[in-house]
Formats: structure tokens, C-alpha cells, sequence
């Protein structure tokens, strides 16, 4: 089923709820030119289908700029997308095994372990992971890993999306 997030309003009761328990699925993606520098630029792509009205893109701003704080940023704008209009479960699609495995394995432990990693050193990107998971607690949130730069139609459009993102910054 292919749902238009455009409001409840106008909808009957059952069709509201049908759609409230439909899973969405948005592709995320991060993109950071040059990576790792003082010139770092990065943007952050969702993707929820073509010409989907909630398809976003923005300039990572206030953060180190890093592959890794877009992806994660990424999955927080799609998170804050869907409890904006009232979806309850997102699949998000990321080419990035990295947070994936920060989401689903070593989250619990940090938490526990007061956002200390396993040397005792404090939580790299820590803030980001924690704000991510605060929103996924107000949905049902599943993790998909896919490759990325294969081909991927989904991918290859948020990967687009977080691009554009990093140039808004670079030409201002």
C-alpha cells in the first residue's frame, strides 16, 4: 500500500487507523565533503518515495561535520518527519552498518554504562545517538541495512538528497 501523508482529516476512522499501522519506509543517507577536515561540509537526504512531498534534504549544522553525524542526523530528521505527521512505524533504510550496530547492539550497553564506551572513554557522537533514540521511543523504529553506492534505487535518492543538503552551506 502506498500512503500520501497529507493529514487524518479528512479521512474515515478505519482508514486512519489502517494507516497508522502501516509501516513507512524512508531511505536515509549522509554525506560529508571532506571528511574528517576543517572544511568538512555535510547534508542529510530522506527519501520517501519519488516526488513524495515529505522527501528532505538540509545542511548538518551545529555538529562536527562527519559521514557518521549526517547518517545519524538523517535518522532523526525522519524520525522527527513521522512524529510531525503522525506515523507510527518508519523502516529506516541506511548504508550504514555503523548505525545500525550503534542502534540495535551497543545502545543498551551505553545506556547502562552512563554513555561510556567499552575503554571507559565517553560516547563518540553521543548527543546525536541519544537524541535519536529519545524519538524512537515515541515510534516503532526498524533498522535496515542496505549497500550502499550499488544501485539501490532508495538509496541512491537519499544519497542525492544528502548531497544537495552539504551545497546549500557551501554556496552561502
Amino acid at each position: 500500500m502506498t500512503i500520501t501523508i497529507s493529514g487524518y482529516r479528512n479521512m474515515p476512522p478505519r482508514e486512519i487507523q489502517i494507516q497508522k499501522k502501516t509501516w513507512i519506509t524512508a531511505y536515509i543517507d549522509g554525506s560529508c565533503s571532506y571528511n574528517g577536515t576543517t572544511n568538512a561540509i555535510a547534508g542529510v537526504g530522506v527519501w520517501f518515495g519519488d516526488r513524495h512531498p515529505l522527501n528532505t534534504y538540509q545542511t548538518l549544522k551545529e555538529e562536527r561535520a562527519t559521514n557518521i553525524t549526517a547518517e545519524t542526523a538523517a535518522a532523526i530528521e525522519a524520525c522527527r518527519i513521522c512524529i510531525r505527521h503522525d506515523i507510527k512505524r518508519v523502516k529506516l533504510i541506511t548504508d550504514s552498518k555503523y548505525l545500525i550496530d550503534c542502534m540495535t547492539k551497543h545502545l543498551p550497553k551505553w545506556k547502562l554504562n552512563g554513555w561510556l564506551n567499552a575503554k571507559s572513554k565517553p560516547v563518540v557522537n553521543q548527543k546525536l545517538l541519544k537524541e535519536l533514540d529519545t524519538l524512537t521511543q515515541q515510534l516503532e523504529v526498524q533498522f535496515e541495512y542496505t549497500p550502499g553506492h550499488k544501485g539501490i534505487y532508495g538509496n541512491e535518492r537519499a544519497d542525492e538528497l544528502a548531497k544537495a543538503g552539504s551545497k546549500i552551506y557551501a554556496s552561502t
